[in-house]
Formats: C-alpha cells, structure tokens, sequence
C-alpha cells in the first residue's frame, strides 16, 4: 500500500483516480481549495488538506509523507478567468507542486496535462459542426494513472485515450444509448462562428456563461484525434468501447437529474 497525494481530487478525472486509488488499497489525501464542491470525495476514506495551487506551504503540507503524487489540478474554463488566473494555477501551481514533490521525496510523480499540449494536425471541413474527438472512459484513465505510476518510464508521454470518432458518430452513439431521436441538423462552421458572437454579447449583458465562445467553435474546425498505442502497449490501459462509456454517461447523467 503506498500514501498518495492527489491534486484536483475533487474534479471528475480526479475523482475517478482518487476512488481507484482507494479500490486498490492505498492511502489518501487530496488538495481542496476551500469552498470547493467535495461531492467526488463526499463519504470516502480521504483525508481532505485544505490549500491552494497557489499556496506552495498547502501543496507541501499535503505531500509530506506521501510516495505517489498524482497533479491532476488544472483551471479549464473558456470564460470567466484573466490569462493571469491560468497562468498562476496552470504553469505556476504545477511548478510549484513539482518543486513541492522534490523537496519532499516523492517517489513518482503523475503529471495529468491537456491535449493541448499535444497539438493537432487535422484541419476539419463545414461542420453539426463537422469536427471529430477522442471518447475514453474516465476509469480507464484513472485505471492509467495508476499504471502509469507502477509500469510508466520516467520522463515518458502517455496518451490515455479511447477511439476516434466524429462528433456525428458521437451523437448517433448518444441517440443509440438514450433512446432519443437523432440529431440530423448539419450546422455550417461560419454559422456556428457568427452565433458564438452574438452569444457571448448576450452573455455580457445578462452576466450568464455563453453556450459556445468564438474559441471553442474555432477549435471545431480542427480533428481532436490522437493515438493512446503507446500507453496500451507499454501500460496495458484498457480500451472501453466508446458505445459502453457514453450508455455509463448517459445513466449517470439521468441518476442525478442532469437529463431527462
């Protein structure tokens, strides 16, 4: 059994890695900044460290004595936040739970980053918007946090991904696990780009959060596909189907009164 730490333990991908963690019989603390919503954590055998990103003494506090460190932590948003916030959370509060890992002689550290950092290469045509994204299960990449800190080399890039589909592929496959009609209005790109605008003006006025962001619609146009080989072949990450992880997304989504 090893002691953990597990930034971001509060979020739906660290949740799903804190749980495994405990299925698998370690230890746990997790980082929660405070007034953070704990429902992931709620009723779990974790001890909750109160502290920030931004607060190297917090992030020490809750590492000290642990072996594994999972940073799983990120703000992700598309509104409401300065470029300053991102930066101090995502390229600062990683530096400094890195630094944090050190000086407490972590044995392995986990870094959970975005696809972002990966770039893409695929150019989309006029898209419901046509675009296409990589669907995996979020227990498969909890199950790979943990194979990456048991089998994965040092310094090494893991892709824990699912399959490729199209974003049509995507909806028939949600229409198939809901029993609800499918979606067939093909939305062009500059439609879908011009009525980011106007939403977003009506979000400034009535203070709410737009549906779609010029950015968002602008990363449409473009094919998220990736390849999650390596992490199957070296780490053994299972590969869920995505018909199975959208039908379990789907059930989830109606057992808590998010869809009808």
């Amino acid at each position: 059994m090893m002691r953990t730490f597990v930034t971001g333990g509060t979020g739906f991908i660290g949740g799903a890695v804190v749980r495994r963690l405990l299925e698998a019989g370690h230890e746990v603390k997790a980082l929660v900044r405070p007034g953070a919503d704990t429902q992931q954590l709620d009723g779990l055998p974790v001890e909750q460290v109160r502290g920030d990103l931004r607060d190297p003494e917090s992030v020490r506090r809750g590492m000290a004595g642990c072996g594994w460190v999972f940073h799983v932590a990120a703000l992700y948003s598309y509104w409401g936040y300065r470029w300053k916030d991102f930066y101090q959370t995502n390229v600062e509060g990683t530096r400094q739970a890195l630094e944090a890992a050190r000086d407490q002689g972590a044995e392995r550290v986990v870094y959970t980053s975005s696809i972002a950092a990966l770039g893409i290469h695929k150019d989309g045509s006029p898209g419901y918007v046509d675009t296409g994204l990589n669907i995996v299960d979020v227990e498969d990449v909890a199950v790979g946090h943990l194979l990456a800190a048991e089998r994965g080399q040092i310094g090494r890039h893991y892709i824990l991904g699912g399959e490729n589909l199209t974003l049509k592929q995507v909806l028939n496959l949600l229409a198939e696990a809901s029993g609800r009609p499918q979606v067939r209005l093909h939305i062009p790109h500059w439609v879908a780009q011009g009525w980011s605008y106007v939403d977003v003006t009506v979000a400034k006025l009535s203070r709410r959060t737009p549906a779609a962001t010029p950015e968002k619609v602008r990363l449409s146009r473009r094919y998220e596909f990736f390849d999650p080989a390596r992490a199957v072949r070296e780490l053994g990450l299972p590969q869920t189907p995505a018909r199975v992880a959208l039908r379990k997304a789907v059930e989830w989504y109606r057992a808590h009164g998010y869809a009808p």
